[in-house]
């Protein structure tokens, strides 16, 4: 395909985009509407069309880290200048390797399966059909949706895991948590870590491939204190009563009263 023709003169300046082909010396052959030629014999080498060979992980979503190796990729350039999941360009994170280029997925609306493709700074391409699926995620409820420091928190929804098997990191309101006690494809259990204020926020999940999944609005930190205890010295056997703000923050009522260290 002829992509440029400039004449300057008697200079001519012509770029093309070579046809497949198999692997090998040809000539090159020029023929003008008039029908003169010019010929240059063994002027272009085809080499090893580029090719995809793996693809891992095959699925995923917004975030995730994804390798693909096969041969030739760079098609004799020195860069890659373009990687697609299902059409969705991608983040290059490695893309001057002839045989590995890592990116991360992109945001995409739709679940499906698509084509991966890759394209050097030659023009030269690689495609592999069918090859990548969007996953859906999604997360249904977060319980509960306030507390502070060290609450327990259950996050619910479908596929949460993503192309991962286990979530490794997580933030609530934009805080990293504490911990991540547990996790599988439909309940991630949290503990809140220690907030910077009182504030509101998204609950994000990462899996262990780096997928992201989040949920806007869906999480306060609650300010919680006590304000005063009466009497405040005492012995064993003493009546204390103990006022604040959100002590219970919608429980049903206390796990345990600590007082110098003795429950």
């Amino acid at each position: 395909r002829i992509v440029r023709n400039n004449t300057v003169g008697v200079n001519s300046t012509i770029i093309v985009q070579a046809a497949n082909s198999s692997a090998g010396v040809v000539d090159v052959d020029l023929e003008s509407r008039d029908g003169t030629r010019s010929l240059l014999v063994n002027g272009f080498t085809y080499t090893e069309a580029s090719k995809i060979s793996t693809i891992s992980p095959a699925s995923g979503r917004f975030g995730t880290i994804v390798t693909i190796q096969g041969s030739n990729l760079l098609g004799n350039g020195s860069r890659l200048v373009s990687v697609t999941l299902d059409g969705v360009p991608s983040q290059i994170l490695e893309g001057n390797d002839n045989n590995k280029a890592v990116v991360i997925a992109q945001s995409s609306t739709i679940a499906r399966v698509g084509e991966v493709y890759l394209e050097a700074d030659t023009g030269a391409f690689a495609v592999a059909g069918g090859a990548w699926e969007y996953l859906n995620s999604s997360i249904s409820q977060v319980q509960p949706s306030r507390g502070q420091y060290g609450t327990t928190v259950y996050v619910y929804g479908t596929n949460l895991l993503g192309s991962g098997n286990k979530i490794v990191n997580a933030s609530l309101a934009g805080t990293e948590v504490l911990e991540v006690v547990s996790s599988n494809d439909t309940v991630v259990q949290l503990r809140a870590g220690n907030p910077l204020g009182n504030f509101n926020g998204s609950v994000k999940l990462v899996d262990n491939n780096g997928g992201i999944l989040l949920i806007r609005d869906s999480w306060e930190y609650v300010d919680t204190n006590v304000t005063s205890v009466s009497p405040e010295n005492g012995q064993g056997g003493t009546s204390v009563t103990i006022l604040g703000r959100n002590l219970l923050l919608g429980s049903d009522g206390l796990s345990s009263v600590i007082l110098a260290g003795v429950p």
